[in-house]
């Protein structure tokens, strides 16, 4: 009986750990408890740790800025500046011919960057910003008002435009942070027709590649190699 007692005991308290309410405070104490891990670890030169990679890199930046610390957040972004932008294109990767360990950056090919610059524009790096907003055109496709993915506009080649849910989202808040009122309410138009046209939300299933007419690719024998849902 006391070991059954025990047991409960346990799961109770770990029942009441997962289920506190969510308070301004406690969020607050978690927000500052996560920021302070990197904060630690961060260098003089920006660089946290021995991290290299642009994927544990791009979010951190608008991370700090919304934490309070926008000094630290200045510090990565010249860190990334130096050593992951590409000074020609605008673009940023973890180093020449290599977007990320992460893969799923291949394809999803400017989300990171659509983050790097919201901060760059927080902090008024305009310079910088400005010169990396224009690579994210690449991807923007104005008949659709979307942003295509592993290819930009019209270079597929099989000649077809693949777009994202996720990435729409970041670029069109990337240009509601640029100023670009009109293209991204046509952005979030669009977002809200694609959740509409989901067609197996009943099932728990979420497709996010879309095409021109903002079908869903749902085949995965077809779209082999390619992340659906």
């Amino acid at each position: 009986r006391l070991s059954t007692t025990k047991s409960i005991n346990v799961i109770m308290s770990s029942f009441r750990r997962y289920t506190q309410e969510v308070t301004e405070e406690r969020l607050e104490r978690v927000t500052q408890r996560s920021l302070g891990f990197f904060r630690r670890q961060l260098k003089e030169n920006g660089q946290i740790a021995n991290y290299t990679d642009l994927a544990e890199y791009s979010k951190l930046p608008n991370a700090l800025i919304y934490g309070g610390y926008p000094k630290d957040a200045n510090r990565v972004l010249n860190f990334m500046i130096d050593t992951m932008m590409d000074k020609e294109t605008g673009d940023f990767r973890t180093r020449k011919g290599f977007k990320s360990w992460k893969s799923a950056f291949d394809e999803f090919y400017i989300y990171c960057n659509a983050w790097i610059v919201q901060s760059l524009l927080m902090l008024r790096k305009f310079d910088v910003a400005f010169k990396a907003a224009k690579f994210l055109d690449n991807f923007y496709n104005p008949q659709l008002s979307a942003c295509t993915i592993r290819y930009t506009y019209g270079n597929s080649p099989d000649g077809k435009n693949y777009h994202c849910v996720f990435n729409t989202s970041a670029l069109g808040l990337t240009y509601l942070s640029l100023g670009y009122v009109d293209r991204a309410l046509k952005f979030g138009d669009r977002l809200v027709q694609q959740v509409a046209n989901q067609p197996d939300m009943d099932k728990g299933i979420f497709y996010q590649i879309f095409d021109d007419n903002g079908d869903y690719y749902t085949d995965e024998a077809e779209m082999k190699g390619w992340v659906l849902f």
